[in-house]
């Protein structure tokens, strides 16, 4: 009688380890495969995440509205991520110029003295329902991504030819030594040509395709800017500010030779400069007669 009692026990027992070890190995091969899915899920969201951000960051363009980054996100994630929840699209917006929408990210800021940059952030969340690992009462879990996308700023550089020749055409007249060639009269009065054409198309280019302050100009003159200067380079530095660089084209001069001096006893000789270009003008009506160079 106690025999057959010990080996009922005993089959009682076994059902129960059975039981046990096929939940263990349920949850064995939930982790495998409902952990596999996990991270299948997350790789599938972080791609499309990704191309979002880039996606909403190509929109920074002039006078763009804040609407445009996120609606472009927001589109974008429809298409790739039908099941995302809690988008959050930010940029670097300390002053809300943008209405908060994206929200202000100071991460996204640069640093003091550095350039502006056009990144945004995209972070999304999105539900994964598991299989195998709802035996354990595990239902699912919730991941995340985010990125940072950024689209390219411009570093524009500005050779401005500002030698003699610049002024040639000022009186309309094609031809060297003319009244309007002086470039010393004609950077006063601020009507030097060909060189005011120049400038105006390079503020229209500026004006046009340039967004500030996430975009950059720096002006290269081929001669000195100041009258009976050098005929070297000079560079102004990088600005990201419209009004900077129109004051920069506004204020280019056509080279300023020294002027030329001789030998009162002498005509043929030179007094200065020893050498280089100087300017020499009519001693009767003081108007300029040519440029020369002094041997």
């Amino acid at each position: 009688m106690i025999k057959k009692l010990l080996k009922k026990s005993e089959r009682g027992q076994a059902i129960i380890l059975i039981a046990f070890a096929f939940v263990g190995l349920i949850a064995m091969v939930g982790l495998m495969t409902d952990g596999g899915i996990l991270l299948i899920e997350y790789a599938r969201l972080k791609r499309g995440i990704d191309a979002a951000s880039v996606a909403a960051a190509q929109q920074f363009r002039k006078d763009f509205n804040g609407t445009d980054l996120v609606a472009a996100a927001d589109n974008f994630l429809k298409l790739n991520q039908s099941d995302v929840v809690d988008v959050v699209i930010s940029m670097c917006d300390p002053t809300g110029a943008y209405g908060g929408s994206p929200a202000h990210d100071a991460s996204l800021c640069p640093d003091p003295g550095q350039p502006a940059r056009k990144l945004v952030r995209v972070t999304a969340t999105r539900n994964v329902e598991f299989g195998f690992m709802r035996v354990l009462g595990i239902n699912g879990s919730t991941i995340q991504a985010s990125s940072v996308g950024e689209a390219a700023s411009i570093d524009l550089v500005l050779i401005m030819d500002t030698s003699l020749s610049m002024a040639y055409g000022t009186d309309g007249v094609p031809t060297t030594g003319g009244v309007g060639d002086n470039p010393a009269a004609c950077n006063v009065a601020e009507n030097c040509q060909p060189l005011q054409n120049i400038k105006d198309v390079a503020r229209q280019f500026v004006s046009e395709f340039l967004f500030f302050p996430y975009d950059r100009v720096a002006v290269v003159t081929m001669t000195s800017q100041t009258p009976g200067g050098s005929r070297d380079p000079v560079l102004f530095p990088f600005e990201d500010s419209a009004a900077d660089t129109d004051a920069i084209l506004d204020n280019l001069k056509v080279y300023e030779p020294p002027d030329c001096v001789r030998d009162p006893g002498n005509p043929k000789q030179w007094i200065s400069p020893s050498k280089g270009i100087c300017l020499e003008y009519n001693p009767v009506n003081g108007t300029l007669m040519a440029t020369n160079s002094p041997s």
